[in-house]
């Protein structure tokens, strides 16, 4: 059976006030009309379903800019080797080291790690994940080991070579290697703003910087939000700290742009 990913949205707006109104008005068009004791019944109620409410809101309240960050690798697969360490090692030190300076720098943001160190990641989990949160950016990190003289970094969007394809209805069911086209436009925006960002001239001298590719790059498969995967070379097991700068500051201008 082939998997399928679907995508709505349900808007509610509305002031409790109001609906007290309304609904004085369908007994008789004014709030005199109604026996002092069922209108304030009727007033306590709402005001207390909108205190309930708010109360909820308070609890969780929608952060401003949310990223999802994915490390490669898993309990069960470790990935390349790099300086007798494996990636998913260092990807999950790099992830770790960025979530902190986001949450730490940037009030209102909201840094999701894919997995835990030692969790398994079964096909498809990360995108489901994600497309439950619907988070605002997802991020792919891997790393390789850089044989020549200095380390690159090059970045990716999913693409099967369907770019001519449109979507004509987004409340629609689509299989998963075509979520990636409803944000299309989008991911190429954002993954472009975050390619110019690595490629800056203080950076320069740390690492090159290649793409933006669309490939089938497995790790997007299935993601509905803007999703970009980064391939970090290091030429040792803790390179990735050059790394970590200019994904923050890219982050940083994605949720203020």
């Amino acid at each position: 059976m082939t998997p399928y990913a679907v995508t709505f949205s349900i808007g509610f707006s509305g002031h409790f006030s109001r609906c007290t109104l309304a609904v004085i008005q369908d007994f008789g068009g004014s709030t005199g009309s109604l026996p002092v004791a069922l209108r304030t019944k009727m007033v306590l109620t709402f005001v207390a379903l909108g205190a309930s409410i708010g109360l909820l809101g308070a609890v969780s309240p929608r952060p401003s800019f949310s990223v999802m960050l994915a490390p490669a690798g898993d309990a069960r697969m470790t990935g390349r080797i790099i300086d007798k360490n494996f990636e998913r090692w260092i990807a999950w030190e790099y992830v770790r080291a960025v979530k902190e300076r986001l949450e730490r720098e940037v009030p209102g943001i909201a840094v999701t790690l894919s997995r835990g160190p030692g969790e398994v990641v079964e096909p498809l989990q990360c995108a489901n994940f994600a497309n439950r949160l619907h988070v605002d950016l997802f991020v792919s990190i891997n790393f390789y080991p850089e044989v020549g003289a200095r380390p690159q970094c090059t970045f990716y969007q999913f693409s099967c070579g369907d770019d001519f394809v449109n979507l004509s209805n987004e409340l629609a069911f689509h299989p998963f290697d075509r979520a990636h086209l409803i944000n299309r436009n989008r991911t190429t925006a954002l993954a472009a703003q975050m390619r110019s960002c690595f490629a800056r001239d203080e950076h320069a001298q740390q690492f090159g910087v290649s793409g933006l590719y669309k490939l089938p790059f497995a790790p997007l498969i299935g993601v509905v939000s803007p999703a970009v995967g980064i391939e970090m070379s290091v030429k040792s097991a803790d390179g990735w700290r050059a790394y970590v700068e200019p994904l923050v500051v890219s982050v940083k201008l994605l949720m203020h742009g």
